[in-house]
């Protein structure tokens, strides 16, 4: 009956825990990129080779250990849309804002080129209008090392390409998201490679 009532009592404590993880708020964008530079600008090119591969590697450790998996938010208008066989792309504006210059203290180089892809009708992707507000809430993926088309690999959102400038131009992967939430206006749609509409 002991054994009983302590399990009760682990269960009633630990549920609010997890519902308190649950519903912590995504990080902006931008203050999670600012994290980003800020881990960078701890790692040095050596004085000799086998020094900076020590470095790119302590680098790398660190960045995969407290970026691995986040979640983020972030508003952007939309640019352009373009639409194929039930497919929007869709095209915005820099959600990060303007590239900071390459210095010691921001040697990380963020970027996001590809398009998000997004299942809805013709319809609908006639309807976006440039100026359109895209709101994204979702958790992101490290590939680390990883570059090029990953997104299409991982069938999910690609996100974010990340090398750091100041250690031999070293790649530090790509972020993915197949746990997101993408909404424009007041719709919700769903990526390419979503089971159902949402």
């Amino acid at each position: 009956m002991k054994c009983h009532s302590l399990s009760l009592l682990f269960l009633l404590c630990a549920v609010p825990l997890l519902r308190a993880a649950e519903s912590d708020p995504p990080l902006p964008v931008r203050t999670w990129a600012t994290q980003v530079q800020v881990l960078g600008a701890k790692y040095r090119k050596g004085d000799t080779a086998p020094k900076t591969e020590l470095a790119a590697k302590a680098f790398m450790d660190a960045f995969e250990k407290e970026h691995k998996s986040k979640r983020i938010q972030f508003i952007v208008k939309v640019k352009e849309v373009r639409w194929k066989d039930g497919v929007a792309e869709v095209y915005t504006e820099s959600e990060l804002g303007e590239k900071p210059k390459t210095t010691p203290q921001t040697p990380m180089y963020i970027s996001r080129v590809f398009p998000f892809e997004l299942r809805m009708t013709l319809e609908e992707a006639a309807a976006i209008k440039p100026g359109a507000q895209l709101r994204f809430v979702g958790t992101m993926t490290l590939h680390r090392g990883r570059w090029g088309s990953v997104g299409r690999t991982e069938k999910a959102h690609q996100l974010y390409t990340v090398r750091h400038e100041y250690l031999s131009t070293l790649f530090a992967g790509t972020f993915t998201s197949s746990d997101a939430e993408i909404r424009i206006g007041d719709r919700v749609y769903p990526g390419r490679w979503d089971q159902e509409k949402k």
